[in-house]
Order: C-alpha cells, then structure tokens, then sequence
C-alpha cells in the first residue's frame, strides 16, 4: 500500500523513522553483543563472556564512530551526496589500523596479558573483517531506506500547468533540474523545494521526489525570477505563493496541496519586497 503523504510503501517509511532514531546505534550495539556472546578470533578462551560483552561493544561502537565521521567527510567534500558502495570498502581499509589502535587500547585496559599473544597485525586485519562486514551492512539498509518518491494525484482544483519544463523557440528548454526528476513529474507544476541534507525534495501539482542536487545549485539551474528563497533549506515558486500574501506574525507560509514552509528572517524580507532570487 503506497502512502499518499510520502509516496513510498508504509513500511518502508516506518522503518526509515526507526532507522533515524536509532537505529544505527542500535545496530552497532547489537553487533557488539553477538560478537562478545560469540567470542571470535580467540577471544573466548582469554576473555571471560562480562568482559567480551563490553570489549566488542565498545571497540564496534568506538570504530563506527570513526567509520561514521569519515563517511560524512567523504560524502560532503568528494562525493557531495551518497557514498558508493567502492568507497564505503575504501573507507572500511583505511579505518583498520585506527581502528586496530582503538582495539589494543581496549585491550590494554581490560585484558593485558590476553594483548601479549596477540600482535597488532592480526588486529588490524580483525578490524577489517569486521569493518567490511559492518559496513556493508549499514550501506545496504541505507539504500534499501533510502526515499524514492512516486507521483500522486494533483490536488483537486489546481491546474497541470508545465512550469518546471519550459518551451524556448518551439523547442522544449529542460534544466539540469528538471532532468533529474522522474519522467512523470518533468511536466508538472513546480511548487517550492526543499534541502534534507545532501538531496533534494521537490514539490510538485502532480506529487513529489528526491534527488541529488543541492539547493543552490537547483535554484540557479531554475534562473532568475522563478521563485524566492524563504528559508535556508526552502525555496519556493512565485506563482505558488498564496493570493493573499505572507502573513509576517505567522512565521511559515502555506502553500498548495496544504505544504507548509517555514519562512526565515531574510525571506520575510524577500516576499515583503517581492524580489527574484536564484
């Protein structure tokens, strides 16, 4: 069953929230608990199961963290978006020595005469082991979380005008916008956009999807005099602000199909003066 509120099937939605809250920490948790009940690479014959429980915990949850910050890093700054699955290894083989480093601190606090039969390749390559299984694992729910938004109906009484794909001389103008979004939506009334993160949201008359672009750069893509920019993470199309005008005292603007924006100081200012900004 397909929610129309959010066009993706109700449990992927559900699990997307619990992911979001989460999630992540609980996965990383849990996979320390299963390794210490398990006891790999040895580890249950030096290390009693209390003391095998908090070692894996906090060595998969230490080495996520770094793992994590890494892939934020690379995802802002190389990839400006999602990561592939080719950097998420690269990323897991260049983790495994900080992380191996991170285990044998452990190590030293908790089971010192364990670390004297063990040598700091082995755990580098224990850490990667289990940096390539775990982080295959968080990519694969990534994607299988990630939002792919399908059309839905207009809201009754607006007209399909095609705003976001515009003639030029007899000859159809698409934006390097308008050429990311589903075939079913390239025709479509464009209504604001919104930035979640490194995507995009794009609000349409006939439903919504989300991209890879940045809000800057879609906004320049859309030219000047097409729409103003309300918030830092909003923008929204001239002719789909409301007939009556922005109310200041309220704080948000709302739009059709019952979308309701916040609206920030600067963009008080912008719908005041009725400014274009790209």
């Amino acid at each position: 069953m397909t929610s129309l509120a959010g066009g993706r099937p109700a449990s992927r939605r559900l699990w997307s929230a619990a992911w979001s809250r989460g999630g992540l920490l609980a996965l990383w948790i849990g996979a320390g608990l299963v390794l210490g009940v398990i006891g790999p690479f040895g580890s249950y014959i030096g290390m009693s199961l209390p003391v095998r429980l908090v070692h894996f915990v906090g060595n998969v949850v230490s080495i996520s963290l770094l793992v994590m910050a890494m892939t934020v890093l690379a995802r802002r700054f190389l990839f400006g978006g999602a990561l592939p699955f080719w950097a998420m290894l690269a990323i897991a083989v260049v983790a495994a020595l900080p992380g191996a480093l991170i285990v044998e601190l452990q190590m030293r606090f908790w089971t010192p005469d364990v670390l004297r039969h063990v040598n700091r390749g082995e755990l580098v390559f224990q850490t990667l082991s289990l940096n390539l299984i775990l982080g295959t694992v968080v990519w694969v729910i990534r994607e299988r979380l990630q939002p792919t938004m399908q059309p839905i109906p207009a809201p009754a009484g607006i007209l399909p005008e095609p705003v976001i794909a515009r003639a030029a001389a007899g000859e159809e103008q698409v934006d390097a916008l308008t050429a990311k979004l589903p075939v079913a939506l390239r025709r479509a009334r464009l209504i604001a956009l919104s930035a979640e993160d490194h995507y995009l949201k794009v609000h349409t008359d006939r439903g919504e999807a989300l991209i890879l672009m940045g809000l800057s750069q879609a906004a320049a893509a859309l030219g000047p005099g097409r729409g103003v920019r309300i918030h830092r993470s909003h923008w929204v199309a001239f002719d789909a602000l409301p007939a009556d005008g922005y109310k200041r005292s309220a704080g948000v603007l709302h739009l059709d199909g019952g979308l309701t924006l916040p609206v920030s100081r600067t963009g008080r200012k912008l719908l005041a003066a009725g400014r274009p900004v790209a």
